[in-house]
């Protein structure tokens, strides 16, 4: 940087900078998830192998680059998981995690397994021209903001809104610290008038009324506690 040359080079050390200062605030991170309307209609705008590629990574809550890097022997079929590799950054250790599988995923393995069940080297999607096809079904359904990793998003939030745990929900994501999954605590519109509408109706009359709409009638004392304005 410039100010390691001024420092070494010209010899000229310059104050150090309080970058703390200067940091703006983050924004409020944004969740960005299909609805289910959404992703029918980018399944019909896709190729088959990309359509079942896009339902196994709702299904499972997978990224990306794990469903990438699955191999045949990853997949345990009797315990109804397959244990992918995780994302790292440069000079992070291998993580692997579990990937949980529900009938709807068991069922797409199923269809892609080969005749010959699969050599364990052997990939278990077709990723060809997933980019291409990907791009053009998100302008097709009028979200070109799209990303893959909105499928990862899109499960954590309709296990949500079918009211899933969040320490449910950080399994299945394979979160390491809750504070992650935490985006996924909004609700929709329709989820808050739904549990509204789920509080108990209360009688349309005063308990110290006559039950007809009639005069209230306050028991004594009452009004002797009432500031009148």
């Amino acid at each position: 940087s410039a100010s390691r040359m001024a420092k070494h080079r010209w010899e000229h050390p310059l104050r150090p900078i309080r970058w703390s200062d200067h940091r703006s605030a983050e924004p409020d991170e944004c969740v960005s998830y299909l609805t289910h309307g959404e992703a029918k209609q980018l399944l019909q705008n896709v190729a088959l192998h990309i359509s079942r590629l896009i339902r196994f990574s709702i299904y499972t809550g997978a990224r990306l680059n794990e469903l990438a890097t699955l191999i045949w022997k990853q997949v345990k079929w009797s315990d109804r998981i397959c244990i992918v590799q995780t994302k790292r950054k440069a000079g992070q250790i291998v993580r692997w995690r579990n990937l949980y599988l529900s009938s709807d995923a068991l069922s797409i393995l199923t269809k892609l397994m080969p005749a010959d069940g699969g050599k364990d080297g052997d990939f278990v999607f077709d990723l060809t021209n997933r980019r291409k096809i990907w791009h053009k079904a998100r302008l097709t359904i009028g979200r070109p903001e799209l990303r893959c990793h909105d499928l990862r998003h899109t499960h954590g939030t309709w296990m949500r809104q079918q009211g899933a745990d969040l320490k449910l929900i950080q399994t299945t994501l394979g979160h390491r610290h809750i504070r992650t999954t935490m985006k996924y605590s909004h609700v929709a519109h329709w989820e808050a008038t739904e549990a509204l509408d789920g509080l108990p109706t209360l009688p349309d009359y005063c308990d110290y009324g006559d039950g007809k709409g009639g005069e209230n009638h306050l028991p004594s004392g009452v009004l002797d506690r009432l500031e009148v304005k």
